[in-house]
């Protein structure tokens, strides 16, 4: 019910802020702001936070808002005036493309392929930083998003400091924030994320993993090992090096 729904819309919506404090610019925090605020009713504010977001893209950058956010805006029950159907939401958290994908056709190509054999669950592109790996991760997730029927989510991991006291729990955690798990009890957060994953066909992008290979890759592993209709991309500089992976070399265009 929506009642029941009520603390996981509002703990999405003080992530959102909270990561909007940080990047104002951040399409996906908005997606998730402005989604969360339209299945609660909150249409005025939803609105507020979409001008707010039109604005800034005109002023700072000197585009349009991602297209996905305007088309979340603008969905026949937004237009009417009634929130959407709280039930449903929108089964991935990819970043928005803003322009046409060049130059990494036989990339796609590959780790597509890779990805439709059954033996191939985790996938890691690697180069040197700024070299593309995340808009290649992107532009695959999106070719394969009709794929996956329980989900692709993409979970940047920049944010965790590398000597965070326990890695592994904060990987499980962003996790599931981005997967919108409410996370409850004494049962560590890695194991709610494995219970939730283990039912259901998930791609997961695992953004950024550099700083997090010695002490996070653990958490991988168990992904893995207990989710068996999950498959995973993995950015990085350097790869994880464990058994299962097949990697994606980047060099300069």
């Amino acid at each position: 019910s929506l009642h029941d729904a009520l603390p996981i819309f509002s703990f999405s919506i003080d992530v959102a802020r909270g990561w909007l404090k940080v990047d104002e610019l951040n399409e996906g925090a908005y997606m998730l702001l402005i989604r969360n605020l339209i299945d609660q009713g909150k249409l005025e504010e939803a609105k507020s936070q979409y001008e707010k977001c039109v604005s800034l893209y005109k002023t700072q950058l000197g585009m349009p808002p991602p297209a996905e956010l305007t088309a979340l805006w603008q969905t026949p029950q937004v237009k009417q005036g009634a929130a959407p159907d709280s039930g449903v939401r929108t089964n991935h958290s990819l970043p928005a493309e803003y322009d046409q994908f060049f130059g990494r056709d036989l990339e796609i190509k590959e780790i597509n392929e890779r990805f439709d054999q059954p033996n191939t669950r985790l996938i890691t592109i690697i180069g040197a930083r700024g070299i593309g790996k995340t808009r290649l991760a992107t532009r695959v997730a999106w070719d394969r998003l009709e794929q996956n029927l329980d989900g692709t989510w993409f979970v940047d991991l920049s944010r965790i400091e590398a000597d965070d006291p326990d890695i592994e729990e904060a990987i499980a955690v962003e996790i599931a924030i981005i997967l919108e798990l409410r996370l409850s009890g004494e049962e560590p957060p890695a194991e709610q994320l494995i219970n939730h994953l283990n039912r259901g066909q998930v791609f997961l992008i695992l953004d950024n993993f550099d700083h997090l290979l010695n002490a996070g890759k653990g958490v991988v592993l168990d992904l893995l090992k207990h989710c068996p209709n999950l498959k995973l991309l993995v950015t990085s500089q350097s790869p994880l090096e464990i058994g299962p992976e097949w990697l994606i070399r980047l060099e300069g265009l």
